[in-house]
């Protein structure tokens, strides 16, 4: 507000501050202040992406997907219009669109985790099982509450018969969960047999 009000034509300080009435929940103000960034800047980002909020929440999805497809720049995106462009892909169930676009954002916003949680999601569905691994153990270390993910890594080693990994996966989720019955039984009744053997160099 404080940049607003200093900078009242900036329209990169009325965007951030139509973003915070969209956050407030003001969504008029938000809407004035968005309209009038994009009549000094057309495809503004941060405008384009308070304007595609609201038209959402009055079901007028194809106004605010136009929205976000004309403010999105593959090569340097913002990752509010990246976010809710993938969003909404992923709630039309084009799942490769959606990844494409999650992983666009796990490339540029590295810092945060949203993204890789995003891929899991993707992955998932589309049955990619490597990349799914992959995008799991990179989110597995930012949440130590986490018992779901060294979980599922756990099982996903045993499909693919890698027993050491599923005995560490394992090993991690009973860290988290300790009265997890199904990783007690899988360590009982797949893994600690070949993992020595593996160990032992039988």
């Amino acid at each position: 507000k404080s940049a607003y009000d200093d900078s009242p034509d900036d329209p990169d300080a009325m965007a951030d501050y139509a973003l915070l009435q969209l956050k407030v929940g003001a969504k008029p103000e938000a809407g004035r202040l968005a309209r009038k960034t994009l009549e000094l800047r057309p495809k503004h980002p941060v405008a384009s992406y308070v304007r595609a909020r609201l038209f959402l929440s009055i079901g007028e999805d194809e106004t605010a997907e136009q929205l976000l497809l004309d403010a999105h720049d593959e090569a340097a995106p913002n990752e509010h219009v990246l976010g809710l462009l993938a969003g909404l892909r992923y709630k039309e169930d084009d799942f490769e669109e959606a990844v494409r676009l999650y992983e666009i954002g796990a490339k540029h916003f590295p810092g945060d985790h949203k993204w890789q949680t995003a891929l899991v999601r993707g992955y998932e569905r589309l049955g990619r099982t490597d990349q799914l691994a992959e995008a799991m153990e990179r989110t597995v270390w930012l949440d130590a509450d986490d018992a779901q993910t060294p979980r599922k890594l756990a099982e996903l080693a045993l499909d693919r018969k890698d027993y050491a990994a599923a005995i560490d996966w394992a090993n991690r989720t009973l860290h988290v969960d300790v009265t997890d019955a199904e990783v007690h039984a899988l360590l009982a009744a797949r893994g600690h047999e070949p993992y020595h053997e593996k160990r032992l160099g039988a």
